[in-house]
């Protein structure tokens, strides 16, 4: 499923307790990037980097699993009532290099659901028709998770963090290739960087998996 679809879902990945949802309630959080088509910010869509033991077996378990990428410091993304989806985006530039990594050293992306109903808009196969190799039609799936849940997907992947009625905390951590550089302060966004072809492919539609 990883390097098929480009997504893999891990069911009940790890424990959410009582404990750490109290802990993370008193996280401070700062507003972050959410722009889409039809809305630019909406200062709903926030994040914080975290350092607890927690965080740290999380990312030891990452790296042990992957070990030819580097986990990055956990952040907390949390959503408010109202917080709108973002565009549908790549957080690495699908520059020549990346798309001609193999499969075992392209980066990846990793979110946990520590609440129910966090969910996650992904374009399954969109890594292949980054790459050319695919020129069939890539639909919008919503992916939602139950507390404990984990989502694993491909830096080329296509994805869309989802609107939010009700505030919902998650944890994401890059897992980096040491060799290949991710500007933190950047984002390819398919209806302002991709290229007409490819944005033709991009669908919406809003299946659940």
């Amino acid at each position: 499923m990883l390097h098929e679809d480009g997504y893999d879902i891990r069911k009940g990945w790890c424990p959410v307790t009582s404990e750490l949802l109290t802990s993370i309630a008193q996280i401070k959080t700062a507003p972050i990037f959410n722009d889409n088509p039809t809305n630019k910010t909406d200062r709903k869509r926030k994040q914080a980097t975290i350092s607890i033991p927690w965080s740290r077996a999380v990312r030891h378990h990452l790296a042990a699993e992957f070990p030819t990428l580097r986990p990055s410091p956990m952040v907390m993304i949390e959503s408010e009532p109202g917080c709108q989806r973002q565009a549908a985006h790549c957080d690495y530039i699908p520059t020549e290099e990346l798309l001609g990594l193999p499969e075992d050293e392209v980066p990846l992306l990793f979110l946990l659901a520590v609440e129910s109903n966090t969910r996650l808009d992904i374009w399954p196969g969109s890594h292949l028709a980054l790459r050319g190799e695919t020129k069939k039609r890539c639909r919008r799936k919503t992916i939602v998770l139950d507390a404990g849940d984990a989502v694993i997907f491909r830096a080329d992947v296509i994805h869309a963090g989802s609107a939010y009625e009700k505030t919902n905390r998650r944890f994401h951590v890059y897992l980096d290739n040491p060799e290949h550089h991710r500007d933190p302060n950047r984002t390819w966004i398919i209806y302002k960087h991709a290229p007409a072809a490819l944005r033709a492919q991009i669908v919406e539609d809003e299946d659940e998996v």
